[in-house]
């Protein structure tokens, strides 16, 4: 199975004109299939796909997915917590598993490695997991975060722990102490709103929440010292002029590594279908407050997840429906998408995406 994939790496490599051993040193664009997980290389200058490698893991779900913060682990949230060590050419070895009453459905690192959190949609709770180097992982502390907790984010700077419930229609903060995994919460109701997913500016002064239903994006100023959210505003994420229906509901959020812009996915399951895209916003200085750009298709049904690469240069959306990836660039003065290529069929109801540097 490697020798063919490392065949295929070379072969299709030359697509955007990089030597393997140029591949090998660069960034693994992972992502979930139907049957388990397939890995890709990014054409840093094209933007050009090339298959790296899979992982077959029958009846075993990877919706979301994360890397460790040494690159060496990949974690993912499903059924299970399950994690896989990243071998130096990016392979992945199944390497450690453990239960999550509950189902989780999203999977974050603490800065230091050393914690896993995963948000359990089923139970409405956070469950954060001692993690060792290479993979082990321990049981769990469980903390109450509200109904349809749908997704867990450690901050930046590893103090706090923000868990967001759909349902409960509130984001709960944990003061996280790092050498005990205790966290201590606090809450903030959302009330005309559902938190679905955040995201943090890279110093982590500000926050931003993409909200399921109704299909809006916050913003958020965070205190340094306490954690604590306090509201900029919040702004439609379709096109003005455009009414929300029932069939839409909106899903992943990620900030530019500039901090300057702000993408969210919308999901259209309607017969038109004509609204599965990315909505994309210009952060104010100072204010915090957010200016929408534009919306862009996303080439299939469902843009569920969707990553940006490290470098700001590239955004990789997959479509659940038909289960493909597309590749968009993104503009560095105006954060506009440009589709880049042709899609890339990955298969099964794609949803999990996860960028890992490797070297």
């Amino acid at each position: 199975m490697r020798i063919k994939a490392f065949l295929a790496a070379a072969l299709l490599g030359s697509w955007g004109g990089e030597s393997v051993a140029q591949e090998k040193a660069g960034d693994v664009l992972y992502a979930q299939c139907g049957d388990g997980l397939k890995w890709f290389s990014v054409d840093g200058g094209t933007g050009a796909v090339s298959p790296k490698g899979e992982l077959s893991t029958p009846k075993l779900p990877h919706y979301y997915l994360r890397g460790s913060p040494d690159r060496k682990v990949l974690y993912s949230a499903g059924e299970r917590l399950v994690a896989f060590s990243i071998g130096p050419d990016g392979a992945l070895t199944r390497a450690g598993e453990a239960p999550s009453p509950g189902g989780p459905c999203y999977v974050d690192v603490h800065p230091s490695g050393r914690w896993v959190a995963t948000a359990n949609y089923g139970s409405g709770t956070t469950l954060v997991h001692p993690a060792d180097p290479g993979g082990t992982v321990r049981e769990a502390g469980s903390f109450p975060s509200g109904p349809q907790s749908h997704s867990t984010r450690f901050h930046p700077g590893g103090r706090f722990l923000y868990t967001l419930s759909v349902a409960g229609r509130q984001i709960t903060r944990f003061a996280f102490d790092a050498s005990t995994g205790a966290a201590v919460p606090w809450t903030l109701p959302m009330p005309d709103l559902g938190p679905r997913h955040i995201a943090f500016s890279p110093g982590g002064d500000r926050a931003f929440v993409v909200h399921e239903r109704p299909i809006r994006v916050s913003s958020l100023k965070v205190d340094a010292e306490t954690g604590k959210l306090e509201s900029v505003g919040d702004w439609p994420a379709l096109a003005p002029g455009v009414a929300e229906r029932k069939e839409l509901a909106a899903a992943e959020i990620a900030v530019a590594p500039s901090g300057r812009f702000v993408y969210a996915s919308v999901r259209d399951f309607s017969r038109e279908g004509d609204l599965n895209g990315l909505a994309v916003f210009a952060v104010e200085p100072g204010s915090g407050a957010l200016r929408w750009v534009e919306f862009v298709p996303s080439g299939g049904v469902s843009p569920r997840g969707f990553v940006i690469h490290p470098s700001g240069t590239f955004l990789c959306v997959l479509n659940e429906i038909p289960g493909t990836l597309r590749i968009f660039r993104i503009d560095p003065d105006s954060g506009r998408l440009s589709p880049v290529g042709e899609a890339v069929p990955v298969g099964g109801r794609a949803i999990g995406i996860a960028w890992i540097r490797l070297g």
